[in-house]
């Protein structure tokens, strides 16, 4: 099997899903789809957009949960739920306590209205995870586990020339798998 390193995995930045950081949550949207139409064969679906400013610095991602999260703006009153969980509080209480606030009473028409007028910098998430191009294979499986996160950018010294995803990394490791059992 040949050594496979970062770069073989990557998605070059140019072929990824980018907004300008002025676009709305229904831009990102259009974005995603565009994006996923005009897919390389065999390849996943992409699951964020990153936000670059008007230099094309990637300053942000919004990833599919952020998306579904802004058409609702009262889930930006409860906060991460996850440090909750991490905190031992349970999962019942949780879902009381988003039950009890009554969240998406509305229908899903105006929810979805309501993410052409969410500006993308409100719900996007820094991405400050970078991985070198010309990294094995392992360290990228290192830091994947390590920051646990769904990507990661791949910088070529201080440029930012594409990204890893963990979908992607993910069938890697199934075809060296594969190989084993023939």
């Amino acid at each position: 099997m040949k050594s496979t390193c970062v770069r073989d995995l990557m998605i070059p930045l140019t072929e990824y899903a980018l907004v300008p950081r002025d676009a709305t949550v229904l831009d990102a949207i259009r974005t995603l789809k565009e994006a996923r139409d005009k897919l390389k064969s065999g390849l996943q679906s992409p699951r964020a957009v990153l936000v670059v400013d008007a230099a094309g610095k990637v300053v942000g991602q919004l990833g599919h949960l952020d998306i579904l999260g802004a058409l609702e703006p009262g889930y930006s009153q409860l906060g991460d739920l996850s440090i909750l969980s991490r905190a031992g509080v349970s999962s019942d209480t949780i879902n009381s306590l988003v039950d009890n606030l009554r969240f998406w009473e509305g229908d899903l028409v105006d929810a979805c209205r309501r993410a052409g007028t969410i500006n993308v910098t409100e719900i996007m998430r820094p991405v400050t995870e970078s991985i070198d191009i010309n990294a094995p294979l392992s360290e990228a499986i290192h830091k994947i586990v390590m920051w646990q996160t769904m990507r990661m950018l791949v910088t070529d010294g201080k440029e930012v020339a594409g990204i890893l995803r963990l979908a992607d990394l993910i069938a890697e490791v199934t075809r060296c798998l594969d190989e084993f059992e023939d």
